[in-house]
C-alpha cells in the first residue's frame, strides 16, 4: 500500500498547519483510513520551534497533543513527496506554486469554502481557540476533496 502524503504549510508552522495536520489525522484515524500520511510545515518556520503555547493549550483542550512537535521551514525540494499541500491562504499558495509550479497546492479555503484561516500567532488564547473551531470546520469539510485528490479524482477548488 503506497502512501498518499499531505502537507499542511502556514507561516511560521507553530500554529494553524500543526493544528491541521493533528485534526486531518484525527480524522482520518477515526474514518479507519491509513495510506495517507500528514505532515506540516512553515514558508517562514525557525526548524525545532515548538507549538505556539495558544496552539498547544487550545489544541489540548480539543484532544489534540502538540507537545512533540519541531516545526520544519518549507523547502520545494523535499517537499517532491507530498502529494497534496495545503496552505491556509491564497498569498501562501501563491509563494509555493511561484517556487515550484509542478507541485499540487491547494489553499485548505480552497477544499472546503470560506476564506483565508487567519494567524493567531501572539494572539489571546481565545484567537487560538477560534482558529481552531475554523480548523476543524475547514479539515471536516475538506475530506472529500482530500480523499478525491488521492484516488486520482479531479477537484475544482470551491474559490481561486
Amino acid at each position: 500500500m503506497s502512501m498518499f502524503n499531505v502537507l499542511f504549510v502556514c507561516t511560521g508552522n507553530t500554529c494553524r498547519s500543526p493544528l491541521a495536520a493533528a485534526l486531518l489525522r484525527r480524522a482520518l484515524a477515526q474514518a479507519g483510513i491509513e495510506d495517507v500520511s500528514v505532515s506540516s510545515a512553515g514558508l517562514a518556520a525557525g526548524d525545532g520551534d515548538p507549538a505556539s503555547t495558544g496552539a498547544r493549550t487550545a489544541g489540548a483542550e480539543a484532544g489534540l497533543d502538540l507537545t512533540d512537535h519541531a516545526a520544519t521551514r518549507f523547502a520545494p525540494e523535499p517537499v517532491g513527496e507530498a502529494a497534496l499541500i495545503i496552505t491556509m491562504t491564497r498569498a501562501q499558495r501563491d509563494t509555493i506554486l511561484e517556487q515550484a509550479p509542478a507541485l499540487t497546492v491547494h489553499t485548505l479555503a480552497g477544499l472546503a469554502g470560506g476564506g483565508d484561516i487567519q494567524d493567531p500567532f501572539g494572539g489571546e488564547l481565545e484567537l487560538y481557540r477560534h482558529t481552531l473551531r475554523e480548523l476543524e470546520r475547514a479539515v471536516g469539510a475538506a475530506l472529500p476533496a482530500i480523499l478525491a485528490i488521492k484516488d486520482g479524482k479531479p477537484w475544482k477548488e470551491v474559490y481561486d
